[in-house]
């Protein structure tokens, strides 16, 4: 039996993905949720200046700093999963296309270090935004702003090549989809060209979350450069549109994830099909392809 169904339970593999698929959506969907929050709370403090409005601006600066944090280790997370399904399917491509193996490899090794350093980037943007709420309160000064600033901008640059990875490899996955032609593997097939089409649309999509990120850090470092000590409602207020479209497009890089992650589920019952296939396969040659379904079929005999 072939090496990629003896080592782990790719149907688990399958699920874990579609998980952490699902938590890393709903991270940026918390993250944002703050922020909206903190926008609102803002326009009150703004319209009726009180203890109470100061408070609940605190507490949101506290919930968004903790949210990016989780966000940190929702990537490192969702890293961990893909890196488990990634060998299986790295596995399969050996068997299958082994001229293509080596470079889907080197795709998968920058996507593991790139998410790893995105997970560091979120989770040090949190623990700058926590500073916000240092002594003196509401009276922060600009440079801890600057800082935040230069954070969203590695966050730009981290989610830009996340994308660039997650396009390639999809690229990759779509090229593999509809190329073999052989009845026993034409669900694996389909599930190969379904995921990389999902997959490169989800690279455009951390390419536009990317450029939201920029946008906010060059507007929080025009207001910080302007002169005035802000204070954090007045920033939240002055890039509230900001927040606001990066809120619109969180709405729909999650439900790209939802389908993403349901791929990674497809794809693992694929598998599971032909693994357990019983129906004769006519292959012809020694080759290490034919070699394989044979395999698979006297095992499924046994």
């Amino acid at each position: 039996m072939p090496d990629v169904f003896l080592k782990i339970n790719v149907d688990d593999l399958g699920h874990q993905a579609d998980h952490q698929f699902l938590k890393l959506g709903t991270g940026f969907d918390q993250a944002s949720d703050s922020f909206i929050d903190l926008i609102a709370d803002a326009v009150k403090l703004n319209d009726g200046p009180g203890s109470a409005h100061d408070a609940f601006i605190k507490h949101d600066v506290q919930t968004t700093g903790l949210d990016f944090i989780k966000l940190g280790d929702d990537f490192l997370k969702l890293d961990e999963a893909l890196h488990k399904i990634d060998d299986t399917v790295l596995d399969f491509f050996i068997k299958f296309d082994p001229g293509d193996a080596p470079v889907l490899a080197n795709l998968f090794l920058k996507l593991d270090s790139d998410l790893q350093g995105t997970g560091a980037d979120f989770a040090a943007l949190g623990d700058d935004f926590l500073k916000l709420n240092d002594p003196p309160p509401l009276e922060n000064s600009n440079e801890v702003f600057l800082k935040i600033a230069d954070d969203f901008v590695k966050i730009d640059s981290a989610l830009d090549l996340v994308g660039d990875d997650f396009g390639r490899i999809g690229a990759d996955f779509i090229k593999f989809g509809g190329g073999l032609e052989l009845p026993a593997v034409q669900h694996i097939d389909e599930a190969f060209f379904k995921l990389g089409g999902d997959t490169v649309k989800i690279g455009d999509d951390f390419h536009n979350l990317s450029d939201h990120f920029l946008k906010i850090a060059t507007d929080i470092r025009e207001a910080a450069d302007s002169g005035l000590t802000l204070k954090i409602d007045q920033l939240t207020l002055k890039i509230a549109d900001d927040f606001k479209a990066l809120d619109a497009d969180i709405i729909k890089f999650d439900g790209d994830l939802r389908a993403l992650g349901g791929d990674y589920v497809k794809l693992a019952d694929a598998f599971h099909d032909f693994e357990h296939a019983r129906i004769p396969i006519d292959v012809n040659g020694s080759d290490s392809l034919s070699q394989m379904l044979q395999a698979m079929h006297d095992f499924s005999l046994l």
